[in-house]
């Protein structure tokens, strides 16, 4: 397969590289990293027909080649000596970059991404954290931090990041922090509303009525309380829609959970074999508003994930099963899952059709799945044939001879 060398390049500013990235890709808006959110650009019909063209997206791919001989399957994401993490366009490998601590690029798949068809990368040495694109550095700063979120606009870079060791988080802008705390859990990662940079966490508090939980979305910067009615008890998720709260919230005494946006706030659909729902989460769509959450069964049928529009309970799984990754694409939900038992079977959904994943193959990162208009691609493992790296398409299942795997799959 064809290689490219290491892109090299210094001297430039962090706006400079933006600026070049915005020049390679015209007509690009901000872009984030949500792990299940795709975005799709469309546009007015100048025929005035009322049809929506698709703009044309390539599809982007990243994974990690190991050196002939090394077992990456009993030591998956080690930065092992040789091992280079690569972004494909199409079937041509664009950018390689040798992992290691050297080179502060590791084959975590956690710790790459790639966004607007290029590739970030973040990594921690004994004091610091790392980001890079397609290989050249973009910020250094103090402090070991897990990247929860990149964002990259015209103004600059925002990131939402967690201490490797401790508690909280820190949302920072080019590197230094506009806002952090020592303790709480996120609950939405990077979002945008009305053109501000968004995310939503929640925290404890100590009242003179005990410990209370309390839930903040963050707006460019500045934290704002979740107005929640007394009665509710607990919030899975939180966003904001048009410059209005929208939370996922469970009522004191009331079984399911209900969808709060602004004043106005609905059950959640439940079929009558369930019992409950829980850890719903946001999925931010093209079309409304989409959600994911765990469906609790009756004694002996096991709990099961489903998916939502608004409140409509628009798919589920079998019993046992949990969605892995889900993509909203033009409306049209796209899912994929795998069963909670030995075996580990996946399973797809793909715009009202059940699908089987075949056997032999296994889906190692959920980042694996990538959808746009239509075209899906979903990258696996053949472990009968020594874990070799496949591409399933529409087309069917396409081999890659090299000793390694895919981390994901999207498309720009």
């Amino acid at each position: 397969m064809k290689k490219m060398t290491r892109l090299k390049m210094t001297g430039l500013s962090i706006k400079a590289i933006i600026i070049m990235a915005v020049m390679a890709h015209p007509g690009c808006g901000p872009v984030e990293l949500d792990d299940i959110r795709q975005e799709t650009d469309t546009e007015e019909d100048s025929g005035g027909n009322g049809e929506v063209p698709v703009v044309p997206k390539d599809r982007f791919i990243t994974g990690v080649e190991y050196p002939e001989g090394y077992d990456w399957i009993s030591d998956i994401g080690t930065d092992a000596e040789g091992a280079v993490l690569f972004l494909m366009k199409g079937d041509e490998r664009i950018v390689e970059l040798p992992v290691g601590h050297d080179s502060c690029v590791s084959a975590d798949a956690d710790m790459h991404r790639c966004l607007d068809g290029h590739l970030y990368t973040d990594f921690s040495t004994d004091r610091e954290t790392v980001i890079k694109m397609d290989g050249i550095e973009l910020l250094r700063y103090t402090g070991r931090e897990m990247i929860t979120g990149i964002m990259v606009r015209s103004d600059g870079i925002y990131t939402l990041g967690q201490p490797r060791s401790g508690t909280g988080w820190a949302f920072r802008k080019d590197g230094a922090i506009i806002i952090s705390r020592n303790s709480g859990t996120l609950l939405h990662g990077l979002f945008t509303d009305e053109d501000s940079v968004c995310f939503s966490y929640q925290d404890k508090v100590e009242t003179p009525y005990g410990t209370r939980e309390v839930y903040c979305l963050v707006k460019d910067g500045t934290q704002l309380s979740i107005p929640a009615e007394m009665d509710v008890t607990g919030i899975d998720d939180a966003i904001s829609v048009n410059g209005t709260f929208c939370y996922i919230a469970q009522l004191k005494g009331v079984r399911g959970r209900f969808l709060v946006n602004g004043s106005v706030r609905t059950p959640l659909e439940m079929p009558g074999d369930a019992t409950d729902i829980s850890g719903c989460r946001f999925i931010t769509g093209d079309s409304g508003i989409f959600l994911t959450g765990t469906l609790k069964g009756i004694p002996g049928k096991g709990p099961r994930d489903a998916v939502w529009h608004g409140t409509g309970l628009l798919a589920g799984t079998p019993a046992n099963g949990r969605i892995e990754r889900c993509v909203i694409d033009g409306g049209k939900c796209y899912y994929i899952g795998r069963m909670q038992s030995e075996t580990g079977t996946s399973f797809l959904y793909m715009n009202g059709k059940d699908m089987a994943t075949p056997s032999r193959y296994r889906l190692i990162y959920p980042q694996c799945m990538g959808v746009y208009a239509d075209d899906w691609c979903i990258a696996l493992s053949d472990w009968a044939s020594s874990e070799c790296p496949v591409l399933w398409t529409e087309e069917g299942m396409t081999d890659y001879g090299f000793n390694g795997l895919f981390t994901s799959v999207t498309y720009w």
